[in-house]
């Protein structure tokens, strides 16, 4: 496995949450959760359709819930008998410490059950998501990359809040770049103009250190840090890299991870009231294993 793969054993080696796995009857969610059991002492929960009880206290409990959207205690019933609603509902109420699920759900059928039946940390907030990526033995945060096609100056600003909680829960310390195609005032424009706005907000939300307009080698490279932005403290050791728009986001960490063959786990949701992340329907049993180990971490 990666450097990175087992530094988050590593750290998630003794914790002892719950996750649960909707998708218990797939073969590599099924492997994965033996790689937990082999490796940590994290306790996997695998559900499969009918291996669960909905109990009347919890029918009632989502029909409250969702009662000023029309859900009465029959549709509660229905939808807390499909197991990716189910596990999400047991997530909030604090049966499960975190939930992995995407491996055959659709991402979007991911994020609404997120949103409705969880809802955010912050109040009116929106979700967004990030790559924990390796490149070179080091491991950055990467946002948005898989939410957020255009967000505004200040939509921006508080993914990079976010961001920050993803980097410091796996045992980051942020130094956070807002990347643009120019560094500094090397360009003018619109699109730079959004990151300048963007960086004020962020350094006004955030007790770390926030830089931009930089370019991606200026944010990366110390060298080039160094030539570009002399005396920047984020310039050349930024380890949480937000993008404009998802666009770019994507394309980036697609592009890093096949021109460097490093590991990209994610997407990792942000901004959820719990410990909640999606995964590709193309995962492999190692990147849910490590997807789950970036959960619990979360979790905690």
């Amino acid at each position: 496995m990666s450097v990175l793969i087992n530094l988050l054993a590593q750290r998630a080696q003794d914790l002892r949450c719950e996750l649960v796995f909707p998708e218990g009857d797939d073969v590599r969610v099924q492997r994965a959760a033996q790689m937990l059991r082999d490796n940590t002492n994290l306790r996997p929960t695998l559900l499969t359709p009918g291996s669960f009880a909905v109990s009347a206290a919890d029918v009632a409990a989502l029909a409250a819930h969702r009662a000023k959207s029309g859900m009465g205690v029959e549709e509660a019933r229905k939808v807390l008998q499909e197991p990716l609603q189910y596990a999400l509902w047991k997530t909030r109420q604090g049966d499960f410490d975190g939930c992995v699920a995407g491996a055959v759900y659709a991402t979007a059928d991911v994020v609404r059950g997120v949103i409705r039946l969880i809802g955010t940390a912050v109040k009116g907030a929106k979700l967004s998501s990030a790559m924990l990526m390796e490149m070179h033995d080091q491991a950055y945060v990467f946002a948005d990359c898989g939410l957020t096609p255009d967000p505004d100056a200040r939509a921006l600003a508080r993914i990079a809040v976010d961001a920050c909680a993803t980097a410091r829960a796996l045992g980051l310390d942020p130094k956070v770049a807002m990347l643009s195609y120019a560094t500094y005032d090397s360009a003018e424009g619109p699109l730079v103009e959004k990151i300048r706005e963007a960086t004020q907000v962020a350094q006004a939300l955030l007790d770390v250190p926030v830089s931009g307009p930089l370019q991606f080698d200026a944010a990366v490279n110390a060298q080039i840090g160094a030539r570009k932005c002399p005396g920047d403290v984020v310039a050349g050791q930024a380890n949480v890299l937000l993008f404009p728009d998802l666009n770019a986001g994507n394309i980036a960490y697609k592009a890093v991870q096949q021109a460097s063959g490093g590991v990209a786990i994610g997407p990792l949701l942000q901004g959820a009231a719990r410990a909640v992340n999606d995964l590709s329907r193309g995962a492999s049993a190692e990147d849910i294993y490590a997807t789950a180990l970036v959960t619990a971490l979360q979790a905690q």
